[in-house]
């Protein structure tokens, strides 16, 4: 972001803005994620920033407010892998797969997986 520029514009609107701790960032981007939005650091951070304001009372429930999340999660894949959690392995199954977006209990030992995918690529099948 153009500092120079955002400081115009939070002048011009009468806004605020804060400093945020790496924690508070990475826990932002995990919320969005958990809404289906991935943003990288720098994105989430104005969310951090929002909630803050929001913990201290500088914001209240009724007032409107924009958080700019521009930069997509693959612009920095490192510190998305560094804020999320290992990956949970399904078999490469689309009803696995299902199941397990569902919340069902997948059996990640499915033996039959490579047995079926040999079958799906045969010829004839």
């Amino acid at each position: 972001m153009n500092a120079p520029k955002a400081l115009a514009g939070i002048r011009e609107t009468g806004g605020t803005a804060v400093a945020v701790p790496d924690a508070a960032i990475t826990d932002a981007q995990r919320a969005l994620a958990a809404e289906g939005i991935g943003v990288e650091p720098a994105s989430a951070a104005s969310v951090a920033g929002l909630r803050m304001l929001r913990a201290e009372g500088v914001v209240d429930d009724d007032e409107d407010v924009v958080c700019l999340t521009t930069g997509h999660l693959l612009k920095d894949p490192e510190a998305a892998a560094a804020a999320g959690r290992d990956p949970e392995p399904v078999p490469a199954d689309v009803d696995a797969v299902l199941a397990h977006l569902a919340g069902e209990a997948v059996d990640t030992a499915d033996d039959g997986f490579l047995a079926r995918l040999t079958d799906r690529l045969s010829p004839g099948s």
